[in-house]
């Protein structure tokens, strides 16, 4: 009786125990070859990258990964790569992190460690958030000189030759979703599709950034490129900023 009495009461630690093997448990890939095949293959792919908080993130992960096979038909993996993770994020020290491809597009999880959480933000974010602009759509879509009834933009010049500036899209695309309803995030290849609208806004150096609010344009002077201080750019700073007459649609020739 009294064997019994205590196999009952190691019960619950047996189950604890089974229960946090089962939900830590992701499918581990090998390295970014093998990521980039998947992206390429698959429409949604949740990918864990290892760090401090591994542990902590892969049982909420592990805890929902039903729920994204059965909603989103999305993969869940593992990936110890820091050279990757901090490729998409430099910010991100030694923690661990998700990332959301959607279609081969990253999105950054910037939540708390939390099941309910995370299976809502990923859902949320399933489609991607920022827009691409062209010297063709640029004025169209954010109608920056005429009104700006399409709400206020965060536009970044790039060149896809230069990977200081490329290396922003996850984080440009991050917080796209994180505002989105609030403010448009947009990207303008300042080498090529662009070229005319980084010249009508005096873009010479890239990445550069700036804020289109109101008729009026912010530039971002900052040399601090992480989510937060952007976000608290977008948000709070500009309004401490000089604020420049936004110069009419160039000709293209």
């Amino acid at each position: 009786m009294v064997q019994l009495m205590r196999a009952f009461k190691s019960f619950p630690l047996i189950l604890c125990v089974l229960f946090g093997v089962v939900y830590g448990e992701l499918e581990q890939i090998s390295n970014k070859s093998e990521l980039v095949k998947l992206t390429e293959q698959e429409e949604y792919v949740v990918v864990l990258f290892g760090g401090d908080t591994e542990e902590t993130l892969e049982n909420e992960l592990s805890a929902i990964r039903e729920d994204l096979v059965d909603s989103l038909n999305a993969w869940v993996v593992k990936l110890e790569d820091d050279d990757l993770k901090k490729e998409i994020d430099p910010h991100v020290g030694s923690d661990s992190m998700i990332v959301f491809y959607r279609k081969g597009v990253p999105v950054i999880y910037k939540g708390a460690a939390s099941d309910e959480e995370l299976l809502e933000t990923l859902i949320a974010h399933k489609d991607k958030c920022s827009r691409d602009l062209t010297d063709t759509s640029f004025e169209h879509l954010t109608q920056a000189a005429t009104g700006a009834t399409t709400g206020d933009w965060f536009v970044l010049f790039f060149k896809e030759d230069l990977a200081e500036s490329v290396s922003l899209f996850p984080r440009m695309e991050t917080l796209a979703c994180l505002h989105r309803g609030r403010i448009n995030i947009g990207n303008v290849n300042r080498g090529s599709t662009g070229a005319v609208t980084g010249r009508r806004f005096n873009v010479d150096a890239v990445p550069s950034i700036i804020l289109f609010r109101l008729g009026r344009m912010y530039r971002y002077d900052s040399d601090k490129f992480d989510i937060d201080s952007m976000s608290k750019f977008i948000t709070e700073i500009y309004k401490e900023k000089k604020g420049e007459s936004i110069p009419m649609p160039k000709s293209a020739l």
